[in-house]
């Protein structure tokens, strides 16, 4: 695949949200972009081909980590989904590109590209919809910030709800782009889960994602979205609870030699002291009944 920052964008005769969506955040994970591509691609042709065909606002589409994508790694230097703490960016925003390293080149790439589209557009609202995907099986969920319209948009998206995934994490794109507005413009940030990295669906879920988002936010309607994008759609998740609480979430370190047992999916149930993983300390043993989220099964991350 060629990666490039801007992976394209769409504006409508009428005004509305800016959607923005990012793809790649972490280098192995491509199946957001691949997703951003195709739907870009099929809004294009529809724009160009059907009368009177047009959006309410706009839609653009981010690789989020162009040096972890072409040499398809998590990261370089450190995970990029790390670091958006507020002070790190005023300082990447004020260094130099050579002065920094690879993630806080891509942050302030990032940003820089998104705020020349911010300033052409001067919307009154946009929305970030971040995609990912993950090592295990099963992992399709949506991950909003404490807004309450960010809890609307994630639940729009027809996939389990995990409330309070941030909580104890620091430095994500989420974090960064719904505490405050952007180039004063409200900003609302929302996670989508699209599945296992190299599961073929994962791209369809990520569309659907997007394809749900539009509609919520009244960019598309729901018979031009159908029309367009039906047969690459991907059915509800409806297997996992629709709404759930992270409850305790296990640091690992790098000196850990942290090892999860095999065999575990995302929303998997567990139960207390039921042996999960090792490290040098020896046994992790679940620290209550519940559900399994994001069992680690990649070396970065």
């Amino acid at each position: 695949m060629h990666f490039q920052r801007l992976i394209g964008k769409l504006s409508g005769d009428k005004k509305g949200a800016f959607f923005v969506c990012i793809g790649g955040m972490h280098g192995n994970e491509l199946a957001g972009v691949r997703a951003i591509e195709i739907f870009i691609r099929v809004l294009e042709k529809a724009m160009i081909e059907i009368p009177n065909f047009t959006l309410n606002g706009s839609i653009a589409g981010f690789c989020g980590n162009l040096q972890g994508l072409r040499s398809g790694s998590r990261y370089i230097w450190q995970d990029m989904n790390r670091l958006w703490e507020a002070d790190r960016i005023v300082k990447i925003e004020k260094s130099a590109l050579a002065d920094l390293e690879a993630e806080e080149q891509e942050i302030k790439s990032l940003i820089l590209a998104i705020r020349k589209e911010v300033q052409e557009l001067k919307p009154e609202k946009i929305v970030v919809l971040d995609l990912h995907t993950t090592s295990a099986e099963g992992g399709v969920f949506c991950i909003p910030t404490p807004d309450p319209d960010s809890l609307r948009i994630a639940e729009s998206l027809q996939a389990p709800v995990i409330n309070g995934m941030l909580d104890g994490i620091e430095g994500t794109s989420l974090q960064y782009f719904g505490a405050q507005p952007f180039e004063g413009a409200q900003t609302i940030a929302v996670g989508f889960e699209a599945g296992q990295h190299k599961d073929k669906l994962s791209v369809s879920r990520a569309i659907t994602a997007i394809c749900h988002a539009i509609s919520h936010l009244q960019i598309l309607d729901d018979s031009q979205i159908d029309f367009l994008f039906a047969e690459m759609l991907a059915d509800p998740h409806l297997d996992s609870p629709l709404h759930a609480r992270l409850k305790y979430r296990h640091p690992i370190f790098a000196d850990d030699h942290f090892a999860m047992l095999p065999g575990f999916r995302n929303f998997d149930r567990i139960h207390k002291g039921q042996e999960l993983a090792r490290d040098i300390y020896g046994p992790i043993l679940s620290e209550m009944d519940g559900y399994i989220l994001m069992p680690l099964y990649q070396a970065q991350g």
